[in-house]
């Protein structure tokens, strides 16, 4: 298969590969990297896929040792190594996607673009639906994920969007991803609408943390808009910035709207610091180099350590000796990020960063793998109706 013909393959199963279950996403992961490896061979000679490799390969140790050491369970085991053999599966397409500079390629940007619609209205429509059947009490299921879902916050109950997604925070992790790639070659009337649209399912899905880094996005895209057609100074666009976010923060009274956000569900902003203390304390006193490998149940929570945080969770999978390759290869992505020049891809990273302060990377299979996926996508500029990949490193 042809790299633009597996590029658009990636992009229209994005959807359905995103609400599947685990193994089945692996199972599909695997078949599409063979599929590539048809046509593309493998560029192993890229930063990136090292530093994945050795993350994985600390990772694998780590899952090894604890397994015989502790006897966690085995689901846990399963579940371990299925993470690890994504990471390196997304490390492998990022390197076919990334590709030979020196065989430039091109996809049509119609296509493409068309995709990335179709992605982004399936999200909303599913959104609008959910809206409609908790109503009428419809509990409507999709591989076992539902479309909504009912929780209880400061003793009233309340409905979440859930959109078939494993859990809700993914709603707009898969929105940014798309909202990402279809803005960061133009920016339209019709994409800011579009754009528009896909705050309803992210706050239908109530997640605090997702929430704030969509408004950072939407923002960030605005002002580059602005600062676009006024061709502002950064120095004035910066000061315009602070300026508004002061007003915003004091006619709206930011302060009691940030206090209740915060204590909107105060229980599980309680449990998510009792999981990152422990996580801490445990990787620290087992194996503080490399990690515990394995994630164990915390106390009787049905979450294990190690998660809600991707940062924490790193560190508790692959200790201090994988966290620090964990940073040379986040350094390497800003580096790739910055070699674009494209200011959506910082305002796309700044999101992400803040999302995953409160929420897993690896939460998900295919989160990761979608990372990847844009990361190797960096290198296509628009010309005319075409991507053309272009080299900046």
């Amino acid at each position: 298969m042809k790299k633009d013909t597996f590029i658009l393959l990636l992009l229209a199963l994005f959807w359905p590969l995103a609400i599947i279950p685990k193994e089945w996403f692996l199972v599909m992961s695997i078949l599409l990297l063979g599929i590539a490896l048809l046509k593309n061979p493998i560029i192993y000679y890229n930063s990136i896929f090292r530093f994945v490799s050795i993350i994985v390969s600390i990772h694998i140790v780590s899952i090894i040792w604890f397994s015989l050491t502790k006897n966690p369970d085995n689901s846990r085991i399963i579940a371990a190594l299925n993470t690890a053999v994504s990471w390196e599966i997304s490390g492998i397409v990022f390197s076919i996607l990334n590709g030979n500079s020196s065989k430039p390629f091109s996809i049509d940007y119609k296509k493409y673009e068309r995709i990335l619609y179709y992605n982004i209205f399936i999200v909303v429509i599913s959104s609008i639906a959910a809206v409609l059947f908790q109503k009428n009490g419809r509990i409507i299921r999709l591989f076992g994920n539902v479309l909504y879902f009912k929780e209880w916050i400061l003793g009233e109950g309340s409905y979440r969007a859930l959109l078939f997604f494993e859990y809700c925070s993914l709603i707009t992790c898969f929105l940014l991803i798309n909202l990402g790639l279809l803005m960061r070659n133009s920016i339209s009337k019709k994409k800011l609408i579009v754009m528009a649209l896909s705050a309803l399912p992210i706050f239908l899905s109530k997640s605090r943390i997702c929430i704030l880094s969509f408004l950072i996005f939407a923002y960030g895209i605005v002002i580059l808009c602005f600062q676009k057609r006024k061709n502002l100074n950064k120095k004035y666009l910066i000061i315009l910035n602070c300026l508004l976010l002061l007003i915003l923060f004091v006619f709206i009274d930011g302060s009691s709207i940030i206090y209740k956000i915060i204590n909107s569900r105060i229980n599980s902003s309680n449990t998510r610091f009792g999981i990152y203390s422990k996580s801490i304390e445990t990787v620290m006193n087992i194996n503080p180099l490399f990690g515990c490998g394995v994630k164990t149940m915390y106390s009787n929570e049905i979450v294990p350590l190690g998660s809600h945080c991707t940062y924490i969770g790193v560190l508790y999978k692959v200790g201090i000796i994988g966290t620090f390759f964990a940073l040379l290869l986040l350094w390497d992505i800003i580096k790739r990020i910055k070699s674009t020049s494209n200011s959506v891809d910082f305002v796309l990273l700044i999101s992400f960063f803040i999302i995953f302060a409160l929420e897993d990377a690896d939460g998900t299979n295919w989160l990761n793998f979608y990372i990847f996926v844009y990361l190797g996508l960096i290198k296509l500029e628009k010309s005319k109706n075409k991507l053309i990949q272009r080299c900046y490193l």
